[in-house]
Formats: structure tokens, sequence, C-alpha cells
């Protein structure tokens, strides 16, 4: 904490640029992205599986299971809720992913249902605001 705190700026907004710098060239090794990539492969793997119930092929509705899956527990409760309310109808994707983003909000502590629902709704629209930032989902190549 101490060293994170001697090279933080701006009340931790920032970091010290020499710092910004090496932690960017680091993130963009191609060693260090594969060693992330082996550490996420199984919530991609569990996002894939969830969109693949619904339908859901967009980059879009991916990205969205891919979130799912990395910051809420998937539940057999919450697939059943989302099979129910797309039933076997024709329906949209973007309407299906919307559907998914409600009940992942509806099955959060209550405490946190707009938190979640902002953020699901983000990936969902491509674009929105996520604890007081701005975002475009299509900035990160999805969409």
């Amino acid at each position: 904490m101490d060293f994170a705190l001697s090279i933080s700026r701006n009340d931790g907004d920032a970091i010290e640029q020499s710092w910004a710098a090496a932690f960017a060239s680091l993130g963009n090794a191609p060693q260090v992205q594969a060693i992330e990539n082996r550490h996420a492969q199984h919530y991609w793997d569990s996002g894939l599986r969830f969109a693949r119930l619904f339908g859901l092929e967009s980059e879009n509705g991916k990205a969205l299971c891919f979130d799912v899956a990395v910051q809420n527990t998937i539940t057999d409760a919450m697939i059943a809720e989302v099979q129910k309310k797309i039933g076997s109808q024709p329906m949209a994707e973007s309407e299906k992913i919307q559907i998914v983003a409600h009940v992942v909000a509806d099955h959060a502590n209550p405490k946190y249902y707009n938190d979640v629902l902002r953020r699901k709704m983000t990936f969902a629209t491509g674009q929105g605001k996520v604890h007081g930032e701005l975002y475009d989902v299509g900035c990160w190549g999805i969409g």
C-alpha cells in the first residue's frame, strides 16, 4: 500500500507518468496477455455457455454474458427466468440482451440493483454511465 500511495497522484486518480508507462508496457507484452487470457478463460467459457442458452450471437451479447460470469453468479433460477421471459417467440437479440441485463440485476443483492443494472445495460445498449464514468463499449471494439 505504501508503494501504491508513493506513485499515486491527484488523490489516487492517477499514477506517476513513468509508472503509468511501465504498467502500459507490461500490459502490452504478449507474454503477460497470454497469462491474463489463461486466467480469464473459464469466465469466457462460462459466459459463452450463458449466451448460447439464449441464442446471443453478437459481440454485445457475449460481452454482457462474460461480464455476468465475472461479476455475478449465474444461477439456475436466473437461467430459468431469462428463458421464461424470452420464451419461444421471435425476438430481436437486442431485446434478449436487455432481458438478460434486467434479470441479472433482479438477482443481485438489492443494495446493488441500480449499480448492476447500469453496468449490464451499458453492454446491452453500447453506452452508459457506471460509477460516474461514461462508457462506450464500441471503443473496446464491441458492437
